[in-house]
């Protein structure tokens, strides 16, 4: 039983988290990190041959590239040949982890930061069948990685496939549930099993990246949280983090490509621009089809105050939308529009906003709220214009 001291701390800190400003932008980070590459890379090549290994590849490619039903079918495959292996029942479920927030608008929401207002969802509850084939998948990683635990407490393998368990858990409970203490116990037993697989094996890579999270998310709350934290046993070392995840992405065989963009999204938090650019470049030439690559870059030069270059990457977007580029019939061609048009009337390119704003008004695919500030922008534009025009004419 917990003392009435104990609760209230608790309490206390479960407010203190939910508001938390710090919290809610790295969990928001974090979406988009696992929207833009894997929780993990490919399983290790083991007993069961080549053939597992080079599905789980496969698949992977897939998944990066936005092609969620090939991917399903491949990490299917995989666990059916080898059931003893948690990754690919956890690829499973993280691959229904992204079906479900790109349905809720994360994605569109977190790159297209103009229109986000009209990016709700539906629905804010989760699709029940997601719910269930989420947990079902995850439970099965944790069986399968507790079977190989039972005969050997020293595999770390199974330690890394239990801990990318739980932290997919945390993230949904962090994005789903909305339960901020549920999400960070699953946070900590994901540390706790990584940390045990690196104790193991100092130069297992890839599980730094789960213990560099960890450390990195803790060590960036504010100084009451980290106090509070520090008494349930959970701290963390925000440099120390940073330096795991640039090990996991330099390093790193399982899970290279999720590495390099956590490394791009933390150190766009430093402000690390060009290096971040460096990265997701890299990531954009090897998995064309991903639209979200480039206009993760676009965001990136408008965060530097660079907006000539950031539009010319959404000017590239659309031309590759208009050309019926591989991967890029499903971006948000409409919300893309209007984060220009915007960025177009910061710069004093009002003609150019304005044309972008009439596309979008009459686009049958956008939505009716999206038109409607498209409406207002512009009406704000021609306004002066022809109050000057009346002045004149006076």
């Amino acid at each position: 039983m917990h003392s009435p001291s104990e609760r209230l701390q608790t309490a206390k800190l479960a407010a203190r988290l939910k508001q938390d400003s710090t919290l809610r932008r790295i969990t928001l980070a974090l979406a988009g990190v696992f929207f833009l590459a894997g929780a993990s890379g490919a399983a290790a090549p083991d007993a069961s041959g080549p053939d597992t290994h080079e599905l789980a590849e496969e698949a992977l490619t897939r998944l990066y590239n936005l092609e969620y039903a090939p991917a399903i079918s491949g990490f299917r495959r995989s666990s059916d040949q080898d059931p003893d292996q948690p990754m690919p029942h956890n690829f499973l479920a993280y691959t229904y982890l992204l079906q479900e927030m790109e349905r809720l608008g994360d994605f569109d929401r977190a790159i297209c930061s103009e229109s986000k207002n009209t990016l709700k969802a539906l629905s804010r509850n989760p699709n029940p069948a997601f719910v269930e084939r989420f947990g079902d998948e995850l439970n099965q990683a944790m069986a399968a990685a507790h079977r190989r635990l039972r005969e050997n407490p020293e595999d770390g393998e199974a330690l890394y496939g239990m801990g990318v368990a739980h932290m997919l858990k945390a993230f949904f409970t962090f994005r789903i549930r909305k339960s901020a203490l549920e999400g960070l116990n699953h946070a900590r037993k994901a540390q706790r099993f990584c940390r045990r697989s690196v104790k193991i094996d100092p130069y297992f890579y890839d599980a730094y990246l789960v213990t560099g999270l960890y450390d990195y998310a803790l060590g960036s709350l504010p100084g009451f949280a980290k106090f509070l934290l520090f008494f349930k046993g959970m701290k963390g070392n925000k440099q120390m983090g940073l330096v795991e995840v640039q090990a996991a992405a330099s390093h790193g065989k399982r899970n290279l490509t999720a590495s390099r963009i956590i490394l791009a999204i933390l150190l766009g938090r430093e402000r690390q621009w060009e290096t971040v650019r460096e990265i997701v470049a890299g990531l954009e030439s090897r998995y064309p089809r991903n639209h979200y690559l480039p206009l993760f870059l676009a965001a990136v030069w408008e965060k530097e105050g660079k907006t000539e270059d950031a539009l010319a990457v959404y000017d590239s977007v659309l031309d590759r939308i208009g050309n019926s580029a591989p991967g890029f019939e499903r971006a948000p061609v409409s919300r893309i529009r209007y984060q220009a048009a915007v960025l177009l009337l910061r710069n004093g390119n009002n003609e150019r906003s304005v044309a972008y704003l009439d596309r979008i008004i009459k686009e049958p695919q956008a939505s009716n709220k999206l038109k409607e500030m498209a409406r207002m922008v512009r009406g704000s534009i021609l306004a002066p214009r022809a109050d000057r025009e009346v002045s004149g004419g006076s």
